[in-house]
């Protein structure tokens, strides 16, 4: 019967029978080596190509006499990397199932520990190519896209969070259709990726994979980011606002209110339903000091009595729901006051500062305005009172030179009873006057608005209630604002001219005076009055050039001092043109004579008749009758211009009589 020697150094024992018996026996002894055999080791694997996270079972095989004797362990390597943990031989095979295997190519070997019968040995390599796998399959989850806010309105932040399978790394890229919006890198299978910059419109939101090693590159199924218009308050200032009169030029400033970015469209400027005009929005930027201006969350007590309750959001005067936040003050008529206060950083000493906000209560409340250095000294304060509508109050303040850095706003309530009232768009400015208002929501911010401006000098007298429409664009729905004091224009002073048709004529000659009544922006309307010194000649009505005219022929021979009296009318106060001077010269009167008997015998009485006329009045004053050197006589005119002289010794012959008119102011 043979019997294996295992591996080992054996002392044996050999009893010699012979076949006669000695009388003395004798023993020997023999070391026996026995060496562990070498077995050879062959790494195979159920699959030579395999893809990410599915199960690979590589098989270890011991070739050698008896090697279903061996015993040990195998243990795998990957590029000389342990994988796994050692396995037992059984049967001279080792199997190891894996999935894990990282994507990408991969040496396997398979290291048999030996045992006393067999020596330690390692397999020849084994290639093994595991290819990505794309999520959503072989048990992993897909590539997801969710939004926090859909539908949404433009300019609020959205925040798009993308997942990946357990594992997996690289990054996001956040795709609107075919433009990329930003590459996040995947942190404990997400990435976040927030933004304020989607326009108003429905938008395809894709998150692209971009894979790794282990997982293929893919893309999430689209999101339908719904991006409303965001709305918009528009403002209205004049200036100026008093002191106004017809002619006077007034530039009109609409800002339109976004809270973060500049709006296009235009602004049309209305007087009342008439349309003044339309401008253009161009930007207009500015900066609000504080960090906290959409609500009042952060805001904190300032109150020696109990502090105000800060509110849920209500509708603000943009007319979005929540936008505002109402705050109730308690009753603070015993004592004490109660308000919230929120600090700016910055170095503001002699800068002139704005603090501006929209309030609205449902009775007169008195609220104050407290502006402090950082040290809560140098105090500046301003009361307002509030009304049952929005209204934008603006405060400049000024903090004095050598005042502590940065500053602290407080709105309080003092010596009333219990009120509420709702706040909006609490800013702090570093300028003279509020600007557009920039929302923020955790650090001051600078920020974009709207703004547009009219001048006219075409209003006229009366009572002009100002108001403006923007008209909105693709982000931005349209808003109207109103001047929160009507404009009035008291009349202006005309400028009063007056002509005449010939400025030197002659007694009894038609004289046409023209007056021009002018003004600014409208032609005068009304009645003139032509005046020769302080004596009325007529009326005339203004033409649609603003010019009346009156006519005579009556003047008397002289000098004449005339002006033309506007009467007035809605825009224009009375006024009096400067006096022109008329000179009328007198004129030839035409004397008619006759005589009666013609002729006549010596003795007899003749009858001398003279008839004086002229263009204008009956001739007056006396005709002297002269023959030769010697004077007849004088005859005196009558009312009707007319007189006789009855000569009654004139001798016998023919006699040339001269009729001699002496004249009076206005005949010569």
């Amino acid at each position: 019967m043979k019997r294996l020697l295992s591996k080992a150094r054996h002392i044996l024992c050999l009893s010699l029978i012979p076949a006669v018996v000695w009388s003395q026996a004798t023993n020997a002894n023999l070391t026996q080596t026995v060496n562990p055999a070498v077995p050879t080791v062959t790494a195979t694997s159920s699959t030579l190509a395999t893809t990410y996270g599915q199960p690979v079972t590589l098989t270890a095989t011991l070739t050698a006499p008896l090697a279903s004797t061996a015993t040990g362990t195998v243990q795998w390597f990957d590029d000389g990397t342990a994988i796994g943990s050692p396995q037992p031989v059984a049967s001279a095979i080792s199997t190891l199932t894996l999935s894990s295997l990282a994507g990408g190519n991969h040496t396997l070997a398979a290291h048999y520990s030996g045992d006393s019968n067999f020596t330690a040995a390692t397999s020849g390599n084994l290639s093994l190519t595991v290819s990505p796998v794309l999520p959503g399959t072989g048990g992993f989850s897909p590539v997801t896209l969710t939004s926090n806010l859909n539908p949404s309105i433009y300019q609020n932040e959205v925040t798009f969070t993308a997942s990946v399978p357990v594992g997996a790394t690289g990054s996001i890229n956040f795709m609107d259709g075919a433009t990329s919006l930003g590459s996040v890198p995947v942190t404990d299978t997400t990435a976040v990726f927030s933004t304020t910059s989607l326009v108003a419109a429905t938008h395809p939101i894709t998150g692209v994979y971009s894979g790794d090693a282990n997982f293929q590159t893919a893309t999430t199924s689209a999101t339908s980011e719904v991006v409303n218009q965001a709305p918009t308050i528009a403002l209205l200032t004049a200036n100026p606002m008093t002191g106004l009169a017809v002619g006077s030029s007034v530039t009109f400033t609409a800002l339109v209110n976004t809270g973060m970015y500049a709006p296009t469209g235009t602004v049309t400027f209305m007087d009342g339903a008439t349309t003044l005009g339309t401008a253009a929005v161009t930007v207009s930027n500015a900066t609000n000091l504080l960090a906290y201006s959409a609500d009042f969350t952060h805001w904190t007590s300032d109150s020696s009595a109990t502090a105000p309750i800060v509110g849920s959001g209500t509708a603000g005067p943009d007319g979005a729901a929540t936008s505002a936040t109402t705050i109730t003050f308690p009753d603070t008529t015993r004592a004490g006051y109660s308000g919230l206060k929120l600090p700016a950083n910055g170095t503001f000493a002699g800068q002139p500062m704005a603090v501006s906000f929209w309030a609205q209560s449902s009775a007169g409340a008195q609220v104050t305005i407290n502006l402090t250095d950082g040290s809560d000294r140098n105090l500046q304060t301003a009361t307002v009172t509030t009304t049952n509508g929005w209204q934008r109050f603006v405060l400049p303040m000024t903090l004095p030179a050598g005042a502590n850095p940065n500053a602290v706003l407080s709105i309080r309530m003092a010596n009333q009873g219990p009120e509420s009232i709702d706040f909006f768009g609490v800013q702090l400015e570093q300028a003279a006057t509020a600007g557009i208002y920039v929302m923020t929501t955790g650090a001051s911010a600078s920020g974009q608005g709207g703004v547009a401006t009219y001048s006219t000098a075409a209003l006229l007298g009366g009572t002009h209630p100002i108001n403006v429409s923007y008209s909105g664009d693709s982000n931005y729905l349209g808003s109207t604002g109103t001047l929160n004091q009507a404009l009035v224009f008291d009349k202006s002073s005309p400028s009063v001219s007056v002509t005449s048709s010939r400025p030197s004529s002659t007694y009894g000659q038609s004289v046409t005076f023209t007056a021009n009544v002018s003004g600014p922006n409208t032609t005068p309307t009304g009645t003139v009055t032509f005046l020769d010194g302080a004596t009325v000649l007529g009326t005339g009505t203004l033409d649609t050039s603003g010019n009346a005219t009156y006519s005579t022929n009556l003047l008397s021979a002289g000098m004449h001092s005339i002006t033309a009296h506007y009467a007035g009318d809605g825009n224009f106060v009375a006024a009096t043109s400067p006096a022109i001077a008329q000179s009328v010269s007198t004129v030839a009167a035409t004397l008619s004579v006759s005589s009666s008997p013609n002729p006549s015998t010596y003795g007899q009485p003749i009858d001398f008749s003279v008839a004086a006329s002229g263009p204008g009045a009956v001739p007056t004053g006396t005709v002297t009758v002269t023959e030769g050197a010697t004077t007849l006589g004088t005859i005196t005119l009558g009312a009707s211009g007319q007189g006789k002289l009855t000569i009654p010794n004139l001798t016998g012959g023919t006699h040339n009589l001269e009729f001699t008119y002496n004249g009076d102011s206005n005949y010569q």
